[in-house]
C-alpha cells in the first residue's frame, strides 16, 4: 500500500485583493482590469425606540462602537459618522428595532 501523502499537501493562493478598495479580476462581466465595490454610505439609522427592549446585542456587535444604550436603556446612534454600514445591528436585533438606510 502506497502511503505517499504528497498529493494532499497542496497550497492554495488567491490573487484577489481583500484589502480596501476591494478589487476583482477581469471577467467577461467587466471590461476593465479591475472594478471596485462601492462602500455603502450611511443615510440614517432608523431606531424604533418603542420596539427596543434594551438587550444590548446591537451595541456589542457593532465593530465601530456607534451604538450605545442611553439612560432609558434604549439604543441610540451616538457616533453615526463612524458607521461602516455592516448592518450587524440590523441583522441581529431580535426586536427588528433597527434599520440602516444607505445612499446609493
Amino acid at each position: 500500500m502506497n502511503t505517499d501523502l504528497s498529493l494532499f499537501s497542496l497550497t492554495f493562493t488567491s490573487k484577489i485583493n481583500i484589502e480596501p478598495p476591494y478589487t476583482f479580476p477581469k471577467t467577461h462581466l467587466n471590461n476593465s482590469e479591475h472594478f471596485y465595490m462601492a462602500k455603502p454610505k450611511l443615510e440614517k439609522h432608523h431606531i424604533n425606540r418603542d420596539w427596543c427592549k434594551g438587550c444590548g446585542i446591537c451595541v456589542e456587535l457593532c465593530p465601530k462602537k456607534v451604538l450605545e444604550l442611553d439612560d432609558h436603556e434604549k439604543v441610540s446612534a451616538l457616533r453615526p459618522q463612524d458607521c461602516i454600514c455592516c448592518k450587524f445591528c440590523e441583522l441581529r436585533c431580535p426586536d427588528l428595532a433597527i434599520e440602516i438606510e444607505t445612499k446609493e
